[in-house]
């Protein structure tokens, strides 16, 4: 027999606990899982890391299926060409056609393209007005060539 004017506080905590029921579990299943984990194919690391070759013929197999950067990293590390250039012998041999002379240092050159590119212009325009002023004149400094181009786009 209950009292008459009490508040039965037992039935509160019960559906309190059923609500909360459902959190607890999966908190559980999260924490049973953690440990328990089944080995699969994902989860298994071989203990056996790729050597240089390895990375070259997965580079190569991309760079055939047609990536860009794959194509571009092979380009850099796979095919030495700066060892010594590919000999034509069926081929007449074409005259050398004489290279450009830059008569400013290449890293003052880099410096101002990179420069360029930071006040606005876009990187093939900065590359060609430098390539065009390292070929016309020296230059010390990397300001010097930085403000002869720009004087020269006011105009």
């Amino acid at each position: 027999m209950e009292r008459t004017g009490t508040w039965n506080s037992d039935i509160v905590i019960n559906l309190v606990l059923l609500m909360l029921l459902p959190v607890f579990i999966s908190f559980l299943v999260k924490i049973i899982g953690f440990f328990y984990q089944p080995a699969s194919e994902e989860t298994v690391s071989l203990s056996i890391e790729p050597g240089l070759d390895d990375i070259k013929r997965a580079a190569i197999e991309r760079a055939a299926a047609g990536d860009r950067y794959a194509r571009d990293w092979c380009m850099k590390h796979v095919c030495a060409f700066d060892s010594e250039p590919i000999k034509q012998s069926n081929q007449a041999a074409k005259p050398v056609e004489p290279s450009i002379v830059f008569l400013t240092d290449k890293q003052i050159m880099r410096d101002t393209i990179q420069a360029l590119i930071a006040v606005g212009f876009k990187k093939n325009e900065a590359q060609r007005l430098v390539t065009h002023l390292g070929t016309t004149k020296k230059y010390k400094e990397v300001g010097e060539m930085f403000l002869e181009i720009i004087q020269n786009q006011k105009k």
